[in-house]
């Protein structure tokens, strides 16, 4: 196999959203750079026509993180709540603030 194809649940995933689901290469002979990253689908219904929004995980992973910065969570509670270590956190909130200027 050349390339292997993981489909997880995102974290904060109800049954009532439909089809939402990240996409991981855990092996990808061929595929490099941001061709590789990780991505979150969503198909989305409006009206009669559906269609599929993509984001990457790390979009994903800032708008969380700016939304419990906004609710008063420091980082130790941040990186409970989101699964990730400190340290992860500090660098997604640097990329946060540079985003932002």
């Amino acid at each position: 196999m050349d390339t292997v194809i993981s489909l997880r649940r995102p974290r904060e995933y109800a049954m009532a959203e439909g089809a939402r689901f990240e996409v991981h290469l855990t092996k990808a002979r061929g595929i490099l750079g941001d061709d590789a990253k990780p991505f979150e689908a969503n198909l989305i219904t409006e009206g009669n026509a559906l269609h599929w929004q993509v984001r990457e995980i790390e979009d994903v992973e800032l708008e969380e993180l700016k939304r419990l910065l906004g609710e008063g969570y420091s980082i130790r509670d941040c990186a409970e709540e989101m699964g990730k270590s400190k340290g992860a956190i500090q660098r997604l909130k640097k990329r946060l603030e540079a985003c932002s200027k």
